[in-house]
């Protein structure tokens, strides 16, 4: 049987690779088999979203939510979902359920700024994104995004 470091290694090389259907294919069939495994979960609703198919990745992050409560990247991935349809005051909640699970994630900061700032809320936006430079100073997406927010 693979170890979890195995198959996360196996599956970030799809991800990498941008080979979305099959990644998507493949995190299914491991779950046909592990319906509990927490990295397949993730790849999948990352897949799905990659794959502009936001509604199914928001159903399996509330499927595996049932299963990991409080688990950081599902949390993020049901956000960024939301924001993807729209719904911008739910995907803060998420956005900050996640960032309370992982303090120092500032791909999630990134997420939720950018949802602030579609709220028209770019003041709370820049802030967030300073914060996560404090995190991380050579984060160049961090750095891209405040400028833009910014208008720099």
């Amino acid at each position: 049987m693979e170890s979890d470091e195995e198959l996360d290694k196996r599956l970030r090389v799809l991800n990498d690779a941008e080979k979305f259907e099959e990644l998507r294919n493949e995190c299914e069939e491991i779950l046909k088999q592990e319906p509990r495994n927490f990295i397949a979960m993730g790849y999948l609703t990352g897949a799905l979203q990659e794959l502009d198919n936001m509604e199914q990745s928001l159903d399996y992050c509330n499927k595996f939510l049932n299963i990991y409560p409080n688990h950081a990247l599902i949390l993020g991935n049901k956000a960024d979902a939301l924001r993807d349809l729209g719904h911008l005051e739910e995907a803060l909640e998420f956005y900050d359920k996640a960032i309370n699970e992982n303090t120092s994630d500032t791909l999630l900061m990134a997420s939720k700024a950018i949802a602030l700032d579609e709220l028209g809320r770019t003041a709370d936006a820049v802030a967030l994104c300073e914060k996560a430079l404090a995190l991380d100073r050579n984060d160049e997406d961090i750095s891209d995004l405040l400028k833009d927010l910014k208008g720099n």
